[in-house]
């Protein structure tokens, strides 16, 4: 049973300014956890539905993206959790008000990484810490889906050697110019669906 709900504000880690409010819900039996997000990456206003002990929640986040000289070099995950989460200025804790509320500061983005040596991305993510009635909580809140198209590896969809080539066939006939511009890189920060999207496989 999840007895937290949250609400975060702060910049996307897009190249769109702006913000965007995404809705999402997860049922387990009875209950359900509600998720409404506005993302401004500057805090997360959350909500917890039962006692929290001295009234404290713990908190931790990955360090924002490298942004180094070159565009296909930059905001790479992180390799592993230890890299992740060393020297972050994600970190802190916060005081819970009597309603079960608190804010989150976020002072920068967020970045992904990897466990299980490099077999698990985890996206951006938010951890949290905190006790109720003696009993050690533990939750994860993801705040986005990650910078698009940076990984360490080969994309998840890419199950056999088809993933470069059986779409060919099934794109629209285009002009030179119409490819260039459906295969530029997203301006919404998110991966086209299928990983290519309306590009030609390389």
């Amino acid at each position: 049973m999840s007895n937290l709900s949250y609400n975060g504000r702060g910049a996307q880690n897009t190249c769109e300014e702006g913000s965007q409010i995404l809705r999402g819900s997860r049922k387990r039996g009875r209950d359900s956890f509600f998720v409404r997000t506005l993302y401004t990456m500057r805090s997360l206003d959350i909500r917890i539905a039962e006692p929290v002990d001295r009234q404290l929640l713990h908190y931790v986040a990955a360090a924002p993206p490298d942004r180094n000289a070159s565009f296909t070099g930059s905001a790479l995950p992180f390799a592993s959790a230890r890299q992740a989460f060393h020297a972050t200025p994600t970190q802190g804790t916060a005081r819970v008000s009597a309603d079960g509320t608190c804010r989150v500061a976020l002072p920068s983005a967020i970045n992904a990484f990897y466990t299980d040596a490099g077999a698990t991305r985890v996206p951006p993510t938010v951890f949290l810490m905190y006790h109720s009635g003696g009993r050690e909580r533990r939750r994860a809140v993801r705040v986005s889906g990650g910078v698009a198209y940076r990984s360490l590896t080969y994309p998840a969809e890419r199950t056999s050697p088809m993933f470069y080539g059986e779409r060919g066939a099934l794109l629209p006939v285009r002009t030179q110019d119409q490819i260039l511009a459906q295969a530029q890189y997203p301006s919404n920060g998110q991966e086209a669906t299928g990983f290519w999207g309306l590009r030609p496989p390389v």
